[in-house]
């Protein structure tokens, strides 16, 4: 059981260091639809840190962690669903400074949530239980997902940078 609790301490501190990054950086990049990404990531690494908490407190109590039942799974879906309803690369102009600035924040984005993915990942494979084992792999999911969300955000920027720098049509 200590090693479960370590691997939630750690993956409660990442939840925590992930919210920080988007939220600081939400304030600093130019582009309306980055800041919007950022900002919603804020929040869903927040709800991430909560469910971690709760199912930590569980497996304190009682030796266990919750099983996730299909609401938890159901509103990242939700989550997800409302975001790319909402548009995705829908960035207008942005000037060519502040598309470099707003890429390199995509890209340590993108590395952070790569990260997430991969320690969620081998603490599945690690697992013994086989409910903390379903927990890591659907926070694994969650993760992968958000990495998506930001390697299309960062597509859209290059190239719209690319285009505006005369690099088209690479």
């Amino acid at each position: 059981m200590r090693y479960a609790l370590e691997i939630l301490d750690f993956a409660m501190t990442m939840e925590q260091e992930g919210k920080f990054f988007f939220t600081e950086w939400a304030g600093r990049v130019k582009s309306p639809a980055t800041r919007e990404i950022f900002a919603e990531l804020a929040r869903w690494e927040e709800e991430h840190w909560r469910y971690l908490d709760g199912q930590r407190s569980s497996l304190e109590r009682s030796g266990r962690i919750v099983p996730a039942d299909d609401a938890v799974a159901a509103a990242e879906q939700k989550a997800l669903a409302a975001f790319y309803g909402r548009g995705q690369g829908t960035n207008g102009q942005t000037e060519v400074t502040g598309a470099m600035g707003d890429m390199s924040a995509l890209r340590l984005a993108i590395a952070i949530e790569h990260d997430l993915h991969a320690f969620y990942g081998r603490a599945a494979v690690e697992a013994q239980d086989p409910d903390l084992k379903a927990m890591f792999a659907m926070l694994g999911k969650w993760e992968l997902n958000h990495r998506e969300i930001l390697e299309g955000e960062y597509e859209v920027l290059k190239q719209a940078f690319w285009s505006r720098m005369g690099f088209a049509p690479f």
